[in-house]
């Protein structure tokens, strides 16, 4: 039932493009869909945009233990 909850949670908080740290949903996933919306944007004769981001680094100011307490709040189960 957890894994329910978690899952219907994830479908909710997080938008459907979404892949990154969800249970599930994989890298190649993300390549699928990109792909696919690039084929769309080619087959209308539409631009199409890519916004890369590097969070390599993202979370290294983060107070940890401010960071695990939002993620309970949220209904995330401790480590």
């Amino acid at each position: 039932i957890r894994q329910q909850e978690a899952a219907q949670r994830d479908a909710t908080m997080f938008h459907h493009a979404q892949h990154g740290f969800l249970r599930g949903r994989s890298a190649q996933d993300a390549i699928r869909t990109r792909v696919a919306a690039c084929l769309h944007a080619k087959a209308r004769g539409s631009p199409i945009y890519n916004v890369l981001y590097d969070f390599a680094s993202a979370y290294d100011s983060v107070e940890h233990h401010i960071l695990e307490r939002a993620l309970r709040s949220l209904g995330y189960p401790d480590r």
